[in-house]
């Protein structure tokens, strides 16, 4: 027993006898490094090798596992940054936990003053023939602070973003999609979970009720008539998808947390060139892809010129095969954003404190300074 221990690592490089999964997560993967005079004398060669040696060797994978589970299933602990388990081993964010407390409150006069900006913006966008649509998404604790850890259960809540934005909000006669508003009525009587046990993010079932919502209002404001597509029943399964289990995969458990059943509807595009597909420029977080990734909603709906801007830092979508994200700073960014028929600001509970990462701001500089200019004439 003694030798077989010893010559574990061995027997799996050679004939395998324990398989496990890849592991998940932001894993950055060692190189063999290359042995150089330098390199040696200073140490680095012998760091960089114990490194890739602990990571090469066979059992990595499964030890890492057997770590973080037997951490997890004894202890209750979770080896990933800014997770935590809830009641009935639901997992959140602790970022998002604090925004649902009121923790992160941008301040009374910044949300006023976003909201003026936001409605000078809407008025001059208008006057191009460009619509600005604000979407506002829940946070996981919003629908599901029943299954928050216990140790919140008598924390303080205070003032939250979205409760001072959707103030001034409506004060301003503002239209805005409040998605939040809309799954706190639906979440008692949907068959289907808006949030899962294992994910940050909305489910992809929610990410489709959304993008009925949507879609129908751009419809409505900017008078034209989208592809249609239909939703051909669908699959009911405990086994996650996509972002569904966001959180539990970088965990690397050796064993999954079970998973409550999910909804995927099926859903088919039309195909009718006579259709509308509306130029469109998203700002917004994670909770997009929901559209992009796992239903293409946008790739079929929308004009080849789309654009997705990620915190309005880079380009995320479309993405060129092979090719690096192109960074924000490298548009022109008029004409990125004063020759389209939709900019959609969208944002997660947890953004609002920075809503829109300063396009706001560039934005409304932008219309100021064209203020006394003639308007330049859009053509459709």
């Amino acid at each position: 027993m003694f030798f077989l221990v010893l010559s574990a690592e061995i027997i799996q490089q050679h004939w395998p006898f324990i398989f496990a999964e890849p592991l998940q997560g932001s894993i950055k993967k060692m190189v063999k490094p290359t042995l150089y005079i330098d390199n040696w004398l200073s140490g680095n060669y012998q760091d960089s090798l114990m490194k890739f040696n602990e990571q090469d060797i066979g059992l990595h994978t499964f030890l890492i596992r057997l770590h973080n589970q037997i951490a997890y299933s004894i202890f209750g602990e979770i080896n990933v940054n800014d997770v935590e388990a809830g009641k009935d081993q639901t997992l959140f964010e602790t970022k998002y936990i604090k925004t649902y407390l009121g923790e992160d409150f941008a301040g009374e006069n910044v949300i006023k003053e976003n909201v003026k900006k936001l409605v000078y913006i809407k008025r001059e966008l208008k006057k191009r023939n460009i619509d600005l649509l604000l979407v506002l998404v829940p946070g996981k604790p919003s629908l599901l602070a029943e299954s928050l850890p216990r140790k919140y259960t008598f924390s303080k809540h205070y003032r939250t973003n979205y409760d001072a934005y959707t103030e001034h909000l409506q004060k301003e006669k503002f239209d805005y999609i409040d998605f939040k508003n809309y799954f706190l009525k639906l979440n008692p009587r949907t068959p289907h979970a808006l949030f899962t046990r294992l994910g940050t993010h909305w489910s992809l079932y929610a990410g489709t009720v959304a993008a009925d919502s949507l879609f129908s209002c751009m419809e409505h404001v900017h008078h034209i008539d989208m592809l249609n597509y239909t939703k051909n029943g669908g699959d009911e399964t405990t086994k996650p998808r996509d972002s569904d289990a966001d959180m539990e995969e970088p965990m690397n458990l050796l064993f999954h947390i079970p998973s409550y059943p999910m909804y995927y509807p099926n859903i088919s595009f039309e195909t009718d060139p006579s259709k509308s597909k509306p130029d469109v420029l998203i700002i917004g977080d994670s909770f997009i892809w929901n559209w992009i990734n796992y239903y293409p909603f946008f790739s079929t709906m929308f004009d080849t010129r789309s654009s997705f801007w990620y915190y309005n830092t880079e380009v995320w979508w479309p993405l060129t095969p092979g090719q690096p994200k192109k960074k924000i700073s490298e548009f022109n960014f008029d004409d990125e954003t004063l020759k389209r028929d939709f900019i959609i600001i969208e944002s997660t509970e947890n953004n609002l404190y920075n809503l829109g990462n300063n396009f706001i701001t560039h934005l409304y500089r932008s219309l100021k300074e064209k203020e006394l200019h003639p308007l330049d004439t859009k053509v459709n």
